[in-house]
């Protein structure tokens, strides 16, 4: 949604994992990669490094996009051979910028053919404690003030938090605690851009599961449930409105 809004021209081609990623890569050669880096089957170093030694793609840059521990993941990407690095929430300043630096020739964003575009006004003030749960100042912080925009990501983000919420369910059952980590990250990146607080409070403490427990796993869980019914709420009321 935010390349689209920097570079409506743009064509985008997505990969559900590392292996993808670095299968498209050979075959369609783009201008430049956006790599997550938890990505499954192989990471997003991994699919770097297997594009980085291939010497008819070394011109492409590679940019890490991750909700990690930015020092860390920094250092190590660009090891791995990336050229700059995108920390989470993502900013639609930073990927304008990056496009910038690494794109000269694709730096000018297209004019709104309806002009600038109207205000998003919240419904949640500041002091009302909803804002914990789903805080639209922020959002707009992120993403700009362009209402299309807002509300695409929103649908998206009730879709998302659903998905999540039965495949913690699974995980959960299943005992899988590098699963229970992996969906926590997930959600933890979409709890940062969508402005949910106390989502991301519980999708944090999920990542950090040093070992299952199943107590612990099933409180977290329960956690989730109940905040993913709240925040979706908030959102189609806002929506809504």
């Amino acid at each position: 949604t935010i390349v689209k809004k920097i570079s409506p021209n743009a064509e985008i081609i997505e990969a559900k994992n590392g292996m993808e990623a670095f299968t498209l890569t050979e075959k369609m050669e783009p201008d430049i990669i956006l790599m997550d880096i938890q990505m499954p089957i192989m990471s997003g170093y991994e699919a770097t490094a297997a594009i980085r030694n291939n010497p008819a793609l070394l011109h492409i840059p590679i940019v890490a996009v991750t909700a990690g521990n930015i020092k860390g993941e920094k250092e190590k990407s660009q090891v791995a051979g990336m050229v700059d690095f995108v920390p989470k929430p993502i900013v639609e300043n930073t990927i304008k910028s990056i496009f910038e630096k690494w794109l000269p020739s694709q730096n000018k964003r297209a004019e709104s053919s309806n002009g600038e575009p109207k205000s998003i006004k919240s419904d949640l003030g500041a002091t009302d404690p909803g804002r914990n749960h789903f805080d639209i100042e922020k959002l707009q912080e992120y993403l700009g003030d362009d209402p299309g925009i807002i509300r695409e990501v929103l649908i998206i983000t009730i879709q998302e938090l659903k998905y999540s919420k039965e495949k913690l369910f699974e995980l959960v059952q299943k005992e899988d605690l590098i699963g229970l980590n992996a969906e926590g990250h997930k959600v933890k990146g979409s709890a940062l851009t969508a402005g949910l607080d106390a989502m991301l409070k519980i999708a944090r403490a999920i990542e950090a599961l040093p070992e299952f427990q199943k107590e612990e796993a099933e409180l977290l869980l329960h956690q989730y449930i109940e905040e993913e019914s709240v925040v979706t709420d908030l959102i189609e009321k806002y929506l809504a409105g």
